[in-house]
């Protein structure tokens, strides 16, 4: 599986590029915020996930680590394709997205141009709780909950945040901004997702 690209833009036509690398040109299905950012001759260096059918072997794009869990997360949606999950990412900024499904708002969802109500349903029920459990997951498998200061959910919390990809100083404001009261890691990071 190919999962990063370092080359030079030898083509861009909207979102579709074609990455050279050592002679090879790769066709690159990118998100906007990567196809944006880029002009033909640049240098890039881009996160890649790989889609392997029986006629073809597509290629899909992404700025960051976090665009590409979003995104993988999105696959995890009944009819939701690559094809799809890369349009929703390219319509909605993805730590709104994050929130709009930890805030279980099928509404805001479903104001993406090309998303019914059905779709958004299906996404809120099918990732609201696993969006929590992708990070912590994720966190955990990083390492990062190794630290000797690892005492609490709400550390938890703020370290799930940050494998996901949010900034300390957003994650850490994001977690103060959620009520004592709660006490579990998951409602804590579904709070603290919601306040992003």
């Amino acid at each position: 599986m190919i999962s990063r690209l370092t080359g030079t833009v030898g083509d861009k036509s909207g979102q579709k590029l074609t990455i050279d690398v050592a002679g090879v040109g790769y066709e690159v299905t990118a998100s906007l915020q990567l196809a944006s950012r880029v002009n033909i001759g640049e240098q890039i260096s881009c996160l890649i996930y790989t889609e392997i059918k029986d006629d073809a072997i597509n290629l899909y794009g992404f700025n960051d680590q976090l665009e590409k869990h979003i995104f993988q997360l999105l696959l995890l949606v009944n009819g939701i394709g690559p094809k799809t999950a890369v349009e929703i990412l390219s319509k909605v900024d993805r730590a709104e997205l994050l929130k709009l499904i930890a805030g279980g708002n099928p509404q805001a969802i479903q104001s993406i141009k090309g998303i019914g109500k059905k779709l958004s349903e299906r996404i809120i029920v099918e990732l609201k709780d696993r969006v929590s459990d992708y990070a912590l997951e994720k966190s955990a498998y990083d390492g990062v909950l190794q630290s000797q200061n690892s005492n609490g959910p709400r550390f938890e919390a703020l370290e799930a945040l940050i494998a996901l990809g949010f900034s300390r100083r957003e994650s850490e404001q994001a977690i103060s901004r959620v009520a004592p009261s709660l006490t579990q890691t998951q409602d804590i990071l579904r709070a603290a997702l919601q306040a992003i």
